[in-house]
């Protein structure tokens, strides 16, 4: 499946131009995987804000959650565990447990883990997470405009099915996606533009390609508006840029590209949710179907 991936990301596959899926030769297997619960340090805590929290830095770290517990391939390094508790949480023993991949509670950290393998070994293709899917890119397959650009590439997204023989398959669906990308970030409208001036226009912005989670939405007020080398205990004792910095993504390239350390934090705000707090450089405005 790597072959075929590293195939379409190189452009082998050009004339793609219907939705398809592949199944998986062989059944899957069970995957053996290390766990560890990370509790609060505080009783006090909201049990279900305490969850969601963990459930973010496990991702941050490329983990999956489940039960209440961080999942990884493979044994936690001291600093995913330094990250994982930060100075509010402490961690139990590591565990050795199994995802079924039948298992409907374990099919989405399966998921996750399997995207995050095939993704460490593509990404020097340009391949992209795209929520809990991959984006190959497709070469030359690109449409310029004055303010963004339009690639072409393909969405994989993996499910699981049960055969005539009740085995678990793994089920590869292949659908052509057009991404729309800005050419220049919100740090860089800001010289342009005070920031009072931005909000007014209520746009729309969204992560960067490369920073994840990828999230849309409106652009925001920061919860605490300072520069982002300002150290914040909800960081960790950390500031927004080694916060930043600790992701296996982009960000730390779009922090030294567009080097700032006086930068004010901004945020992204979706709909019903709190805003998020984001280095701007890390952001840019958002251009739906190709218009702004």
């Amino acid at each position: 499946m790597r072959w075929l991936l590293a195939a379409l990301s190189c452009g082998v596959v050009r004339a793609l131009h219907a939705s398809l899926a592949y199944p998986s030769a062989r059944p899957l297997s069970p995957l053996p995987v290390k766990q560890v619960r990370i509790d609060s340090k505080n009783p006090a805590d909201d049990p279900t804000q305490w969850r969601d929290e963990i459930r973010r830095r496990a991702a941050r770290r490329g983990c999956g959650y489940r039960e209440g517990a961080v999942v990884s391939a493979s044994d936690l390094s001291p600093e995913d565990l330094n990250f994982l508790c930060s100075d509010d949480g402490t961690d139990r023993p590591l565990e050795d447990t199994e995802l079924e991949p039948g298992d409907k509670d374990d099919w989405p950290v399966y998921d996750r883990l399997l995207l995050s393998d095939l993704f460490s070994h593509l990404r020097s293709h340009g391949v992209e997470k795209d929520w809990a899917l991959l984006w190959l890119p497709l070469a030359g397959e690109t449409i310029e405009a004055s303010n963004f650009v339009i690639k072409r590439g393909i969405h994989v997204g993996l499910t699981t099915f049960v055969d005539t023989n009740e085995e678990c398959r793994l089920l590869m669906s292949l659908n052509v996606k057009h991404k729309v990308v800005a050419k220049e970030s919100i740090h860089s409208m800001l010289k342009r533009e005070p920031f009072d001036s931005l909000l007014e226009r209520n746009i729309k912005v969204q992560t960067r390609p490369g920073v994840y989670s990828r999230y849309s939405g409106t652009l925001h007020a920061a919860d605490i508006p300072v520069s982002i080398s300002v150290v914040q205990a909800r960081f960790g004792n950390r500031n927004l840029i080694e916060y930043s910095n600790d992701c296996d993504d982009r960000r730390r390239e779009y922090l030294i590209t567009e080097f700032d350390p006086n930068a004010v934090a901004v945020g992204l705000k979706r709909d019903g949710r709190d805003a998020m707090d984001y280095p701007p450089q890390l952001l840019e405005p958002a251009y739906e179907n190709g218009t702004g």
